[in-house]
């Protein structure tokens, strides 16, 4: 009997210095910063003004263009966050009127799509540049038109006393870059 019990013990000794066998290999793995932005278009925006039906009465107060949608992707280091800055890089708003941008809240992607700074709600004017989007990390909002952020434009009067016919054409730039 105790030679049974010792060739048992040796044998399941055996067994489990075999089932504790194991090897190891190493995975490099790498992820390179990416910042990327595009505006995404379902056609031209034109804002304008209409006359009034009735002589006396002021302009339309405003007009409103949601043609366009931010589309970004961010990758980030630890610790690090991204804001988006909108600026006019070309052109010039006439005198008496004001172009404001708001963004409406996001439609798909995914990950930490920042905060809105200028909601439709509250939309800042647009000139110099402006943080319109704050706190990005690692995100991503999808591509084209219907994904991201849809962008509204608003133009409105600011002072009658300035306003001129005409057509000005702006150019606005949007910056995707670390805090």
């Amino acid at each position: 009997m105790r030679k049974f019990v010792l060739i048992s013990l040796s044998t399941l000794i055996y067994l489990k210095s075999q089932a504790q066998t194991s090897g190891s290999a190493s995975v490099s793995l790498t992820l390179s910063s990416v910042a990327r932005i595009s505006i995404a278009s379902s056609g031209s925006s034109t804002l304008s003004l209409g006359s009034p039906s009735t002589a006396g009465l002021p302009l339309s107060t405003t007009a409103k263009d949601e043609t366009k949608w931010l589309n970004f992707t961010s990758a980030v280091g630890s610790g690090v966050s991204r804001r988006i800055e909108a600026s006019i890089s070309a052109g010039t708003v006439p005198n008496g009127l004001e172009l404001k941008l708001g963004l409406n809240t996001a439609v798909g992607g995914g990950g930490t799509l920042g905060t809105i700074v200028a909601n439709v709600a509250s939309p800042i004017k647009l000139g110099a540049s402006a943080i319109v989007l704050d706190n990005i990390t690692g995100a991503y909002t999808g591509v084209g038109v219907g994904n991201g952020f849809k962008l509204t434009y608003t133009i409105n009067v600011s002072n009658y006393g300035l306003l001129r016919r005409g057509t000005s054409v702006v150019q606005i730039t949007y910056t995707l870059i670390d805090n």
